[in-house]
């Protein structure tokens, strides 16, 4: 993957030097068989970071690919097009992972107490309330510094202390470990000894990683809600389908029909109502998943 993206980001570099140098009137040609730009073009490129280059790395790094031709830099081959690609589609397939439970562990550092907490949590909303919570169980904290890796609703908070000297050195410790839905937090009881910024980096880093030293990991599964509507005649054998497939049944209702609320993979939301379908012989109606 990183050589196809290398190339493309090279291909930008290429275009942005052009620009650079009929800026500065000079025509240097590549060499006609090689097609490689002579040292000077060379140069140019290693110390120019264009609009081009500047483009493609915003994008790959979104883990979108943009077609060069866009950029006014010349179209990457094929070959170079369907590799990355192919590689950003399997990058994004990988799977994902979090904890089974919630871990803790406690370290003293110059008469300051370090508590630190490793809780798995579906969302933002879910740490945030795990946060209030922490903050309720130790109303005498000099400091309470989180991170959160959830996708896109990650954050941190360094909660008082120097900038970048808490929540940083948590949220890399959760990076180290490939984790995510997790939230890390580090409660702090001040001990009248001032550590530095260095020193406050190294506690908040250690405290974290006390807490998930030899962790066990388990994927993290999307989950969504299937709601259904079926006749009472087909109730009973949903429900078995249901149990069978260790799905959850959420919720349900009664009324002219039933509804029933199933928690299940994403993944798994297609084949689940290719089943109900031919199980109720079409007559299973749906509503959109959550």
């Amino acid at each position: 993957m990183r050589a196809s993206l290398f190339v493309v980001v090279g291909e930008a570099w290429i275009a942005d030097a052009r620009c650079h140098r009929r800026r500065r009137k000079r025509r240097i040609a590549p060499d006609e068989e090689s097609g490689i730009a002579p040292a000077r073009a060379r140069s140019a490129m290693r110390c120019i970071i264009g609009p081009c280059a500047r483009r493609v790395i915003t994008q790959v790094s979104k883990g979108l690919f943009l077609d060069a031709s866009k950029l006014g830099c010349a179209r990457p081959s094929a070959k170079i097009a369907a590799q990355t690609r192919s590689d950003l589609t399997t990058h994004a397939a990988l799977p994902t992972f979090t904890l089974p439970s919630a871990l803790q562990a406690e370290l003293e550092i110059r008469k300051s107490r370090f508590i630190a907490y490793a809780i798995p949590v579906a969302d933002r909303d879910a740490a945030m309330d795990e946060l209030r919570r922490l903050r309720e169980a130790h109303p005498a904290a000099t400091h309470v510094c989180w991170a959160l890796l959830a996708g896109g609703q990650s954050g941190m908070s360094d909660d008082g202390e120097p900038s970048g000297t808490a929540g940083r050195p948590i949220l890399e410790v959760l990076r180290h470990h490939d984790l995510d839905g997790v939230l890390a937090a580090v409660v702090r009881y001040y001990g009248g000894v001032k550590l530095g910024a260095g020193g406050l980096v190294r506690a908040y880093t250690d405290a974290i990683a006390t807490a998930l030293q030899d962790a066990p990991r388990v994927e993290r599964i999307a989950l969504a809600s299937l709601e259904i509507e079926i006749g009472y005649a087909d109730e009973a054998r949903v429900r078995r389908w249901i149990e069978q497939e260790n799905h959850v049944l959420e919720a349900s209702a009664y009324g002219m029909s039933v509804q029933l609320t199933i928690r299940m993979p994403v993944t798994a939301i297609d084949g689940a109502r290719e089943a109900l379908r031919d199980m109720t012989q079409g007559r299973a109606v749906f509503r959109d998943s959550a």
